[in-house]
């Protein structure tokens, strides 16, 4: 029996054994191929530089002075080749017929290729934008809601990607996790970077599930700004109602985006009234919809007081800007009305203008006024479009970069001293202070292995 469970243990240990010494044997293998690789490239560059040398030789062998003439021989010598072998100089050529001089002949060499200067390869580095062009923003919502779907409609919108990706098909570019793209939810926060009329947007995918919330916590703790995405169906849902009030902790501006206004049922003003019931915001609409539910077209624009139709066959690129249609010109004049008078709360000379003579109100002194509302978090602008039928999305990034705070608008950032935990420093926003940042998201990749997130908040 003893020797049975030997016999046995000797089989079954036998198997990696063969396989460790076949691969010992290969490995033996290529090490004396690598060795004898090393042994003929030394060669190889011996002999280079051994035929440079006689090359050199060569130049020097067979120059001769053009005022020597030389005389004839006795016996008759063929004119020298123009070209010469270096290994057959032995002394320098003579003889032509009389009277005949000989030019000096020199050998050509094929001219040194210049090596590469690695600095071209580089690519060349981003342009520099001031402070007061950038908008780091992150999209928050209550699970499908659509906030993905507008997040690649304005990747799509600023030139970062060439083609939609669809929530729906599993193709979309910021749900980058494969259960992300099994399942058309978002379960991490994915950050990018974009460009619109000369403003640069850091923007944060964050996701709407209960499960994940504490995401959308990290991110919206280094966010100036944030849109909040509603559905024009579903209304203030209660995820919506956690991401609010996680932005105000942290007190974080934001515009409100009304989404799926093609959607039966969709219901534009009551959804501006849940935010201002169950939420508590001070929402101030800058947009009306023109249309409604299938029969959705585009948006009046309440400060310039201008309809924008969007095209459906250009997804949503072309659009035209007409006057206002007459079905809709007397309720954009009303909330018209409301907006100068919510926005006149933020500026005296407003409040003056608008008692006196509303007509008086120019526009640049309206956006104004909601900007420095909208930046001390006391307004929130609505707008409204539908993403998956491509309408509204390029409203809601002018809105963006005209409301929402550049870094140069906000506050110094209070931090703490590593070797002194206890001390309180303070940071402006500019790349001349010391340097400051937060990492506020790691992530594991499988090629580069952990990557850590920051915000800058000062220094380079």
């Amino acid at each position: 029996m003893i020797e049975h469970f030997k016999k046995k243990e000797a089989i079954s240990d036998w198997v990696p054994r063969i396989e460790f010494k076949k691969l010992n044997e290969e490995y033996t293998e290529l090490e004396k191929e690598l060795e004898d690789k090393d042994e003929k490239i030394q060669k190889f560059t011996e002999e280079i530089v051994r035929l440079n040398n006689i090359i050199k030789v060569g130049e020097s062998a067979v120059v001769i002075p053009a005022e020597e003439k030389i005389e004839p021989p006795p016996v008759e010598v063929k004119p020298p080749e123009p070209v010469i072998e270096p290994e057959k100089i032995e002394a320098p050529v003579e003889a032509a017929k009389t009277e005949i001089v000989v030019e000096p002949v020199k050998i050509e060499q094929p001219p040194e290729e210049k090596p590469v200067i690695e600095e071209e390869k580089k690519p060349k580095p981003a342009p520099k934008i001031n402070l007061d062009k950038i908008r780091n923003i992150g999209i928050m919502a209550h699970i499908d809601a659509g906030k993905t779907t507008v997040s690649e409609r304005i990747l799509f919108y600023t030139g970062k990607s060439h083609k939609i990706g669809e929530v729906h098909e599993g193709k979309a570019q910021m749900d980058w996790m494969k259960q992300e793209q099994e399942r058309g939810i978002t379960i991490t926060a994915a950050a990018t970077t974009c460009f619109w009329k000369e403003h640069r947007i850091n923007l944060i995918d964050t996701p709407g599930h209960v499960d994940f919330t504490v995401e959308v916590e990290r991110s919206l703790r280094v966010l100036d700004g944030a849109v909040a995405v509603f559905c024009a169906v579903g209304g203030v849902e209660p995820q919506s109602e956690t991401v609010w009030r996680q932005s105000d902790k942290y007190n974080v501006p934001k515009i409100a985006f009304v989404n799926k206004m093609d959607r039966i049922g969709a219901d534009y003003f009551a959804v501006i009234k849940g935010i201002e019931e169950e939420l508590g915001g001070n929402v101030v609409p800058l947009q009306i919809p023109v249309g409604n539910e299938t029969n959705f077209k585009g948006v009046v624009d309440l400060v310039e007081m201008k309809a924008y139709i969007y095209e459906d066959e250009a997804l949503g690129k072309d659009f035209h800007i007409d006057e206002i249609p007459a079905d809709c010109l007397e309720l954009a004049k009303k909330y018209r009305h409301i907006l100068v008078e919510k926005a006149a709360a933020f500026d005296e000379n407003l409040t003056k203008k608008f008692l006196e003579s509303e007509t008086s109100i120019t526009n640049e002194e309206l956006i104004s006024a909601i900007r420095r509302g909208t930046i001390s978090n006391k307004m929130v602008p609505v707008i409204c479009g539908s993403a998956f039928k491509n309408k509204g999305v390029q409203k809601l990034l002018d809105t963006v970069i005209t409301y929402l705070p550049s870094p140069a608008d906000l506050s110094p950032v209070n931090g703490h001293d590593l070797n002194y935990p206890d001390t309180v420093i303070s940071r402006k926003h500019n790349s001349d202070e010391p340097f400051a940042a937060l990492a506020f998201k790691i992530q594991s990749d499988p090629h580069m292995g952990k990557l850590v997130y920051l915000r800058v908040y000062s220094g380079v």
